[in-house]
């Protein structure tokens, strides 16, 4: 096989502390005649030192010499100050959120290096996003935990689950996919009164279960459902019902049928300012103000901030809270596809729906249809830019 040159970069947004591959997959590549360049500390924050790449049969190395690879693996999204280290023969496999709140000049700045550009979250086989979803479900447990935490730390008690007198804490989850699954799971675990509100809540169980087997319907103090048809009815359902609550925990995604025009918010300022002072809301999706008028995503990974004396918690990374774990369970996804990479990218691309699905940007132009027509721009497809 041809031989590659892979770099991982250390991580350099706020407290992000996973890293892009494991000493033992490192080890893998080198073996198959790669040679990896990981810069200096990149894994320690995730409990992988130097050391450990080094006897993997790595390189440790400056930013500058992880970023001039033919292969770039990261977590997220390189940051402005590392774009000029971007180089068109390369192809850069990270969490990229091109189609979120990237503004649209810093994807044109991304594009114009000329890299290949391969998002995680839009890899995608069979309607599944098979990279998304570990992290997704460990973001659910996480945001359930700190939200806990943060309810007691406001000096409010469980109730219950902790054999005090007075009222178990109730939690309205908006949302049950891998996210609110997991997330609803730790809740319950916890013997907080659950509200679930989801698009389908005949499979509500089925999903929940593959979450955590203990759950039966009755874990459930009420499920609403919530209908895009009549968006109108949902949203009056929920805001009845804030008052009542401890936290909310946003996990759903605003879908192209129900658009701005359609509903607003489908939590307003007003709506926020009905709950508890010190009630927790958090908007697991990391979207700013998108279905909940109060919430922007921080970075901080105990970062929150109080509106209408609600506190807010928005991490827009909180797998880095668990970074080994968050590795562990990202890595074991992305490493067959990196392999894939590695042993010839151009190649990869073109016999791999999934790496064409998941393709942002390639030699110059935006390549990602629905990112395109959210942030204006022509798309080309990865194919015809790249000959196959």
């Amino acid at each position: 096989t041809d031989m590659s040159e892979i770099g991982i970069p250390r991580e350099r947004m706020q407290e992000e502390n996973r890293v892009g591959l494991m000493p033992d997959q490192v080890a893998v590549l080198v073996r198959a005649g790669h040679v990896v360049r990981v810069e200096a500390g990149a894994g320690e924050n995730a409990g992988f030192p130097d050391a450990l790449y080094r006897e993997a049969g790595a390189r440790i190395c400056a930013k500058e010499e992880a970023y001039d690879a033919d292969l770039v693996v990261k977590v997220k999204c390189p940051l402005r100050e590392e774009y000029p280290l971007l180089k068109a023969e390369s192809t850069l496999f990270a969490y990229l959120h091109f189609d979120g709140n990237l503004p649209a000049e810093e994807i044109r700045a991304i594009a114009a290096t000329g890299i290949t550009a391969i998002a995680y979250e839009w890899v995608e086989v069979d309607g599944q996003v098979p990279l998304l979803a570990p992290m997704s479900r460990i973001s659910g447990v996480l945001f359930a935990r700190r939200a806990l935490e943060l309810l007691l730390q406001g000096q409010k008690h469980l109730g219950g689950a902790y054999g005090l007198a007075g009222d178990a804490a109730r939690a309205m989850v908006v949302g049950a996919g891998h996210i609110g699954a997991y997330a609803i799971q730790t809740l319950a675990r916890n013997d907080v009164k659950l509200v679930v509100v989801d698009k389908h809540p005949e499979t509500l169980d089925e999903r929940i279960r593959a979450a955590w087997p203990g759950w039966t319907s009755a874990c459930a103090e009420e499920v609403i459902r919530f209908d895009e048809d009549h968006p109108e009815e949902s949203v009056r359902a929920i805001r009845e019902r804030l008052p009542r609550v401890d936290i909310l925990l946003g996990c759903a995604m605003r879908r192209a049928k129900l658009p701005v025009e359609r509903m607003r918010y489908l939590v307003d300022r007003a709506a926020v300012a009905t709950m508890r002072p010190g009630s927790i809301l958090s908007d697991a999706t990391a979207n700013i103000r998108d279905l909940f008028e109060t919430a922007v995503p921080t970075l901080g990974l105990r970062e929150t901030y109080v509106e209408c004396g609600v506190v807010h918690y928005n991490c827009e990374h909180i797998p880095s809270l668990a970074a080994r774990t968050s590795t562990q369970l990202l890595t074991r996804a992305t490493f067959p596809y990196a392999c894939q990479l590695a042993e010839d990218a151009v190649r990869a691309l073109a016999g791999s729906l999934p790496l064409r699905l998941g393709t942002m940007c390639c030699r110059g132009r935006v390549t990602h249809p629905y990112t395109a027509a959210k942030k204006g721009f022509a798309c080309a497809s990865p194919g015809e830019l790249l000959g196959f």
